[in-house]
């Protein structure tokens, strides 16, 4: 088990590729910083900051599962840092860097939805950053699209069967494939339109 001191003077010694050596730093260490005395505060700013670290390593080396949880813990940690004004929290750059990181690891492991809630919680603390109400518009797009794609299959199968066997059905069942041909078609159409508003005004920004 290394001290304090042993992993601080280790951390400072990296050199080289940061991001491998920095991944290999608190893997190959992971017992000794788990077991840092947390109640100690400059103890408690060191782990986080080498939490922190390898998290954003992770997701730099492309192992973004690795990175959300990392990363997950890092911010909880911040929260609770000893000292930190919850007021002014979103005033830190460095909380700020941990959170997009964690929303576009989300992202790349296909947790969208939890993606869309954190860039929701950037727009709303950064209103002038651009970069993140895009990222948001993105990934509602990407998600209307898992629902539009479908209507629009159906939507297909509904006109196919409107010119060629529908006419066999009897006038009832006739009636209730109309309505709801025509209820497809606006729902998607009013879908691709709130599509086409979301990427105008991602064009914009």
């Amino acid at each position: 088990m290394k001290s304090i001191k042993e992993l601080h003077d280790e951390f400072e010694s990296i050199d080289g590729d940061r991001v491998k050596s920095m991944i290999s730093f608190y893997e190959n260490n992971i017992s000794s910083i788990d077991a840092i005395d947390t109640t100690i505060e400059e103890n408690y700013s060191l782990k986080l900051r080498w939490l922190s670290e390898y998290g954003l390593s992770l997701g730099a080396d492309g192992y973004y599962t690795e990175a959300t949880v990392a990363l997950k813990n890092a911010i909880e940690m911040f929260k609770k840092l000893p000292g930190m004004d919850q007021k002014k929290l979103y005033e830190n750059h460095y909380y700020e860097t941990l959170l997009f990181h964690y929303a576009a690891a989300l992202w790349e492991i296909r947790k969208v939805k939890k993606s869309i809630e954190v860039f929701k919680t950037l727009v709303l603390h950064y209103p002038k950053n651009e970069k993140y109400n895009t990222w948001l518009i993105g990934l509602k797009v990407e998600t209307l699209r898992k629902v539009t794609n479908p209507i629009w299959i159906t939507a297909g199968i509904w006109l196919i069967g409107n010119y060629t066997f529908f006419n066999q059905l009897n006038p009832d069942s006739q009636l209730i494939l109309n309505y709801f041909g025509v209820l497809l078609l606006l729902v998607g159409g009013a879908l691709e339109l709130y599509v086409y508003l979301l990427n105008r005004k991602k064009r914009a920004a």
